[in-house]
């Protein structure tokens, strides 16, 4: 009997060990979850204050970058600038009014004697020789407004600004030759198809300025009936011959 009693207390002893040892281990457990759970709310509740502190920080650095992005438009040197590189709208004026004036005196001087129709035939509808001079010199004004108001256009990209130059001087280059063919020269049916050349391209500027700015392709056009009137007197004068 004293046996028996021995091994129930020392069977009794185990289990209760048993049961201290699992309890001991739930609550381990449970504070491990416990404490896994805490550290994830608050890595959460971390980042969430990051995001709202960039979200608070962001606006002032777009309001730093907004001044510099301005100064990257108006220094000339950004390739989508939408603004002239030269900043002084007069000196603009003065370039391209002057310079296109100073291509028409070389004209003069490359077709000299000029106006002097010799042994040609003058058609009907023929203007003086003093309207001759005196036009030219506002067509050349006019191509030099034109090409002013293109040049001053806030619209314009800076890559078709560009283009647009390039298609002035190239223009302008068969413009001041046609007098060396017609007068100087004594060549007038080469003249006629140069300046059927010239014509083609003026109507590509003109189609080129309308675009970039309707009032400088208004003035163009003003240049380009200029044109088809001289071509008309040069046919009429290669026909006469």
């Amino acid at each position: 009997m004293a046996n028996n009693v021995n091994n129930n207390r020392l069977s009794n002893n185990k289990k209760n060990n048993n049961n201290t040892k699992s309890d001991s281990t739930r609550s381990s457990g449970n504070q491990a979850k416990a404490n896994s759970t805490g550290s994830k709310q608050s890595t959460a509740t971390s980042t969430k204050n990051d995001q709202s502190t960039a979200q608070k920080i962001k606006p002032a650095s777009m309001q730093e970058s907004a001044p510099n992005n301005a100064e990257k438009l108006d220094d000339g040197r950004n390739p989508q600038n939408k603004q002239p590189a030269t900043h002084f709208w007069w000196l603009d004026f003065i370039y391209f009014v002057l310079g296109t004036l100073a291509l028409g005196g070389i004209a003069t001087l490359l077709g000299w004697p000029m106006f002097k129709w010799g042994t040609y035939a003058t058609p009907p509808a023929m203007a003086p020789n003093w309207l001759f001079p005196v036009m030219w010199t506002i067509i050349y004004i006019t191509i030099g407004v034109a090409t002013f108001c293109m040049w001053r256009d806030k619209q314009i990209t800076s890559a078709d600004r560009k283009f647009n130059l390039w298609l002035y001087f190239i223009h302008m280059a068969f413009n001041i030759t046609w007098p060396l063919f017609f007068f100087r020269l004594g060549m007038p049916i080469v003249a006629c198809v140069w300046l059927a050349i010239i014509i083609v391209l003026a109507l590509i500027t003109t189609w080129r300025y309308f675009v970039a700015n309707i009032a400088s392709g208004i003035i163009f056009c003003l240049y380009v009936m200029w044109l088809i009137y001289a071509f008309y007197l040069n046919i009429a004068i290669c026909m006469l011959i």
